[in-house]
């Protein structure tokens, strides 16, 4: 997959194309059954090769699921090595694996911004919030950034320090939220509308002694009011792998 097919990755399925194709169905049925007229032919004819060819257009080049995350993962090993330099520190002062949380919904509006729910109900977007834990001896030293899969720049890049002794607190917690909600399409060209709703947002938060504290949303309620309760957040999982591990970090680093 090259980096130009982001954008048809995340490009809609033509709906209304198979709207066309029906009509041209139809319009050819009527001509059939009744007196065939050669303008009610081209007609038909006409609605079916537009809807043929918008769906055609769509697929052709279009990448898989498997091709859109093994894309991304070649990009999250260029993002941990930017987040080594940019933290200034070797690989061999790491002592463990860097966790890497991916960020739930992202929320810019400089860049292109899509979002689907692959085959395997699994969410992906761009771009891509990403938060990377890295474990030295005596500190965990975080690298956060919005990684534009279709430019693949890095955008508000922060760097944070934490040292082992002073944290105090690693958690996810649930907050609730207005926003605003995209109500599926019901059919073809209806639904889409936007409106009010309340929506849980779960965070990844470190906290220590004096007060600083980080968090990235790893779950949105938005995400499943406009996608389907049954889509798959990775974010999730991967926050919860982290705070698993930095858990266990703390308890042997405070034993």
């Amino acid at each position: 997959m090259e980096r130009s097919q982001v954008r048809k990755y995340f490009k809609e399925f033509p709906k209304w194309a198979i709207l066309f194709i029906l009509i041209g169905v139809i319009i050819l049925y009527a001509q059939i059954s009744g007196e065939a007229a050669a303008q009610g032919v081209v007609a038909g004819l006409l609605f079916m090769a537009v809807g043929i060819l918008a769906i055609v257009l769509n697929v052709k080049g279009k990448p898989t699921d498997e091709q859109f995350d093994a894309f991304v993962e070649k990009d999250l090993e260029s993002v941990k090595k930017e987040a080594l330099s940019k933290l200034g520190i070797d690989e061999s002062e790491v002592i463990a694996e860097p966790d890497v949380i991916w960020g739930g919904l992202s929320s810019r509006s400089d860049c292109f911004a899509g979002l689907k729910k692959g085959k395997d109900k699994k969410f992906r977007q761009t771009p891509q919030p990403f938060l990377i834990l890295n474990y030295t001896q005596n500190q965990v030293v975080t690298y956060r950034c919005d990684l534009d899969l279709d430019t693949g720049k890095y955008l508000s890049p922060a760097t944070e320090e934490y040292f082992y002794k002073d944290i105090v607190s690693v958690k996810t917690k649930t907050e609730e939220n207005e926003t605003d909600v995209k109500e599926p399409r019901k059919f073809i060209f209806f639904g889409g509308k936007k409106k009010k709703a309340k929506v849980n947002e779960e965070y990844f938060c470190l906290n220590n002694s004096g007060g600083d504290s980080l968090s990235i949303n790893v779950a949105s309620g938005k995400i499943t009011e406009e996608l389907g309760e049954d889509t798959i957040l990775p974010s999730k999982e991967t926050a919860e792998k982290a705070l698993n591990n930095i858990r266990r970090m703390l308890r042997e680093k405070k034993a």
